[in-house]
C-alpha cells in the first residue's frame, strides 16, 4: 500500500497547494504554505549529500553508538544501555542486568539501503534511499504513538513518511525534513520542545504527551540540527537562523528571551549564516565571514561572538561542549570538557575560551556526540576523545581518553578491527 500523504493522514488537510501567507506568531517571521503539502509519493527521493556520499561511516547515538557504512548498511558498539542496536534483541529488564558491550562494530540486521542515520539516548531513525523513515527504541520518539511494546526492538517503518530528506533524533522526539525544506515532528511534545504550539492543550485534556507526526511553519530550511536536545535550530535558504525547542531558563533559542516558547521563532540578530550546531543549552553558528556566534545558558539569550577564534571554516557541538575547525587547519574547543572530550590532555577542566586541542593532523570526516568525539584519519582509523567505551592504555578511567587515541581501523565497506593501541581490548559477547 502507497504511503499516505503526511498532512492528509495527521492533521486532516489534503496534498493540494494553497496560498502563502504570514506566520507572525512567536516573533517568527516566515512565508509558509498554510496547508503546504508533503510530498505524496516516495519516488525520485533526493538524495541528502553529506551522508548519502559520505567517504566514511557516519557516527551518531549515545548508547550504543551507530555508524552508517558508505555501503549503507548500519552497524552498532559499545553497550546498547538505552536503546537497542536494532537487530531485535531486547533490552534488559531491570538494572540488575547488563546489556552487551560491543567492541567490533555489529551489523544491524535487515536494515540497509540506509542514506541517513541519527540516534539518541531514547531512539534511533533511519532514512532510507527511497524516501521512508524506519525507527526504533522509545515507541512514542521512535513512531509517534503510545502502543505496546514501550520499547521497539528492531526497525518499523514510521507511517505516513514519503520524500524524507533529512533526520534528527532529538531528545525524546524526532524531526524530518521534506525536499522543499519543510520540518515535521513526532514525540514528546512536552515543554515545547517540539515547537507544534499545543502540549498545554494536551496536558489539560489528560492525554499524555505523545504527538503524532505534525508539521511545522517553516520553509527553506538548509540544515536541521538538535540531535539529543530539547531544541533544534533550522538554518534557512536567506542565511537566517529559526529555533524551536524548550527555551525555559536558557534562552537557548536566541530571541532575546527565557521564556516558553510553543512554535518556531527567528534567532535575533543573526544573518549570513552557513552552518548551526547545538549543544544541550547552548547554540552555535558559523557566519560566512568565518565568525562563531554562541548564545543560551550562562551567556545570553542573544547571539554573542566566541572571542580567541581565528577564521572558522566548520563547527561541531553536542553536550556542554564546541569545536571550531579553523582555516588553518587546527581544531579549537571550549565548553565543558568532562571526561576528555575536548581532546586537551585534562579529564575534567572546564574552558570558558577556545584552547587549541590536542586533535591534529589529517581529519578526513568529524563526529560530535553526547559522551565522545570521533574522527576518521584518510587511512581509515578512527580515532576519538572523552567516553567511547574502549580501554586504552593510561587512561584516567576506563572506557574514556583525554587525548585523541586510534580504536577503530575500518577495512571494508562494513568490516572493523582494532587500532594497534587497543588490540588487548576484550572480544565482543556474542
Amino acid at each position: 500500500m502507497q504511503f499516505q500523504c503526511l498532512i492528509d493522514r495527521f492533521i486532516g488537510i489534503g496534498c493540494s497547494r494553497r496560498p502563502a501567507v504570514r506566520n507572525l506568531s512567536a516573533g517568527l517571521l516566515v512565508t509558509i504554505l498554510s496547508a503546504a503539502a508533503w510530498p505524496c509519493r516516495a519516488a525520485d527521493a533526493p538524495r541528502w549529500p553529506e551522508e548519502a556520499t559520505a567517504s566514511f561511516p557516519a557516527i551518531t547515538g549515545h548508547s550504543p553508538f551507530f555508524l552508517l557504512n558508505p555501503n549503507r548498511t548500519v552497524a552498532s558498539f559499545d553497550e546498547a544501555e538505552s536503546v537497542p542496536i536494532g537487530d531485535g534483541t531486547p533490552m534488559p529488564n531491570n538494572q540488575n542486568e547488563h546489556p552487551p558491550h560491543y567492541f567490533v562494530p555489529k551489523p544491524v540486521r535487515g536494515l540497509s539501503g540506509v542514506v541517513g542515520l541519527s540516534a539518541s539516548d531514547m531512539h534511533a531513525v533511519a532514512l532510507l534511499a527511497d524516501g521512508t523513515v524506519k525507527a526504533w527504541g522509545r515507541h512514542c520518539p521512535a513512531l509517534g504513538r503510545e502502543v505496546p511494546p514501550e520499547i521497539v526492538n528492531s526497525p518499523q517503518t514510521v507511517d505516513g513518511m514519503a520524500r524524507v530528506v533529512k533526520v534528527i533524533a532529538g531528545d525524546d522526539f524526532t524531526a524530518v525534513v521534506s525536499p522543499s525544506g519543510q520540518v515535521a515532528v513526532w514525540g514528546d511534545s512536552s515543554n515545547g520542545r517540539m515547537g507544534i504550539g499545543q502540549y498545554r492543550e494536551i496536558w489539560k485534556a489528560g492525554q499524555g504527551v505523545c504527538s503524532r507526526p505534525k508539521l511545522l511553519p517553516l520553509r527553506g530550511v538548509t540544515q536541521l540540527v538538535g540531535e539529543n536536545h530539547q531544541h533544534m535550530l533550522a538554518l534557512l535558504q536567506d542565511g537566517r537562523v529559526a529555533a524551536f525547542g524548550d527555551n525555559r531558563e536558557t534562552g537557548v533559542l536566541g530571541d532575546g528571551t527565557e521564556l516558553e516558547r510553543l512554535s518556531p521563532v527567528l534567532v535575533s540578530n543573526l544573518s549570513d549564516i552557513v552552518e548551526v550546531a547545538t549543544g544541550g543549552t547552548r547554540s552555535y553558528a558559523l557566519g560566512r565571514d568565518g565568525r562563531v556566534w554562541q548564545w543560551g545558558k550562562e551567556l545570553s539569550p542573544t547571539p554573542v561572538q566566541v572571542k580567541g577564534l581565528g577564521k572558522a571554516v566548520a563547527i561541531w557541538a553536542a553536550g556542554a561542549y564546541a569545536f571550531a575547525r579553523l582555516e588553518d587547519g587546527s581544531f579549537w574547543g571550549w565548553g565543558e570538557g568532562y571526561g576528555g572530550v575536548l581532546c586537551s590532555g585534562k579529564f575534567d577542566k572546564v574552558y570558558e575560551k577556545p584552547i587549541k586541542t590536542l586533535l591534529t593532523g589529517p581529519i578526513a570526516a568529524m563526529y560530535a556526540t553526547q559522551r565522545g568525539v570521533f574522527a576518521w584519519r584518510p587511512d581509515g582509523t578512527l580515532i576519538g576523545c572523552g567516553q567511547h567505551g574502549f580501554n586504552v592504555p593510561n587512561a584516567p578511567r576506563k572506557g574514556h581518553s583525554m587525548v585523541p587515541e586510534p580504536l577503530l581501523k575500518w577495512t571494508a565497506p562494513d568490516r572493523y578491527e582494532f587500532a594497534v593501541r587497543t588490540s588487548t581490548a576484550p572480544a565482543p559477547r556474542r
